[in-house]
């Protein structure tokens, strides 16, 4: 069995959740009594909730007003941090505030995504592209437009075209290049293909096909089990 694999959601390991009030931080990493973490290769940016438990008031403290950053490092196993580097959140919202049953501390969540999902909302691209692979626009548009943070893996593109992207959001650009966008052929297996994914995870922002997603190894191996089953339909669940 592989040390780098994650087979139960308890596996996973939390190392650090730091939030930044402004130039100082503090370790939330205690308080934490639930992680909620969202990445999907439809899904442009990550996003997700941690909840806390607060018996000393930091909402008032740092005066906590849905803008502040978090940084989250965590992995699959607690021997996986050699790839994987700390990243820098922004808390959108703060969840409603349950008291415990003492009232000596309380619960709420604070909702988090990537702040490139801000920096998105607040531009518009009106440019004429001439000559260029699409995957070459999609790196200017990271880099020169939305001036990401973030790593990234963008798959090289073949096929040279002329664009005038009429006034989008960056990733509706990237959206929209993406549907014209077609892997440029490796080698490996001799076709093309198609089908074009632009996603975020916790290592960055990848641009992909989806043959070579297919072609990766899995990310993890999940495990059913019912119970409360007879023996007869156990073993008929086994086999």
């Amino acid at each position: 069995m592989s040390e780098n694999v994650a087979y139960y959601p308890q596996s996973a390991y939390l190392e650090s959740c730091k939030i930044f009030v402004g130039e100082n931080s503090y370790e939330l990493k205690n308080m934490i009594t639930e992680i909620s973490y969202y990445e999907d290769i439809y899904s442009f940016c990550t996003s997700g909730y941690i909840m806390i438990r607060d018996g000393m008031g930091l909402i008032e403290a740092f005066k906590l007003n849905g803008q502040q950053q978090i940084e989250l490092k965590f992995g699959k196993t607690a021997n996986e941090f050699d790839n994987v580097k700390a990243q820098k959140y922004l808390v959108y919202k703060i969840g409603d505030r349950h008291p415990t049953g003492n009232m000596n501390s309380e619960f709420y969540k604070l909702h988090f995504c990537s702040p490139d999902l801000f920096r998105n909302e607040q531009l518009k691209i009106s440019k004429s592209y001439v000559g260029e692979k699409i995957h070459e626009i999609i790196l200017d548009v990271l880099v020169n437009k939305l001036k990401t943070e973030r790593r990234f893996n963008i798959q090289k593109t073949t096929g040279i075209y002329d664009f005038i992207v009429p006034t989008l959001r960056p990733f509706e650009t990237i959206s929209w290049l993406s549907n014209y966008a077609r892997p440029e052929n490796s080698g490996k297996t001799g076709l093309v293909g198609a089908d074009m994914f632009f996603f975020e995870d916790r290592y960055g922002y990848n641009f992909s096909s989806l043959n070579t997603l297919m072609n990766k190894s899995p990310y993890n191996l999940y495990r059913y089990q019912q119970n409360n089953l007879d023996p007869d339909a156990e073993n008929l669940q086994m086999e």
